[in-house]
């Protein structure tokens, strides 16, 4: 069970002993940000993996335009990030660049591109984080690839 009391503890567990989980298929380990949109039609997205299967660790943060459209943007090559699941919905080509994960207090991180992105999150617990905590952390293993459990935690986990 995670027994991490804050978001900054948590990715600094995650971040210094990564452990992939059993398989033979791609994986990763990690933490992000699933999503925020903003009320002027942008949206972002995080995702830190300290270790995959398929490349080394990498940042990668998700922009999506007001028109819908999709720039991903990571510290390693397109087809060694996130871009290789998704870049073939977008017609703007992935960006390699830096990637500066700060967090600045146990319930806040920034997240920079310099010259092009200064993003602050301040987190918080909700019901919602908190049963999702609880039901992650006692779900085996298997459970994480079973279609109807993630089904039902996807329902869970939805807006608040």
């Amino acid at each position: 069970m995670n027994t991490h009391l804050t978001p900054k503890a948590a990715a600094a567990a995650v971040t210094a002993h990564p452990v992939l989980p059993v398989g033979d298929d791609e994986r990763f380990v990690g933490f992000g940000i699933m999503g925020l949109p903003f009320s002027n039609g942008h949206y972002l997205a995080l995702r830190q993996f300290p270790a995959t299967t398929f490349a080394p660790a990498y940042v990668s943060v998700w922009h999506r335009d007001p028109a819908c459209t999709w720039t991903f943007y990571a510290t390693t090559p397109g087809q060694q990030s996130c871009a290789r699941y998704f870049s073939s919905a977008t017609p703007n080509d992935p960006v390699q660049c830096e990637i500066d994960v700060t967090w600045e207090s146990p319930w806040s991180v920034l997240v920079e591109i310099p010259g092009l992105l200064r993003w602050t999150v301040e987190l918080q617990n909700t019901w919602a984080t908190r049963l999702m905590s609880s039901i992650g952390g006692r779900l085996p293993e298997p459970a994480w690839t079973n279609p109807s459990t993630l089904s039902m935690i996807s329902r869970v986990a939805g807006p608040t």
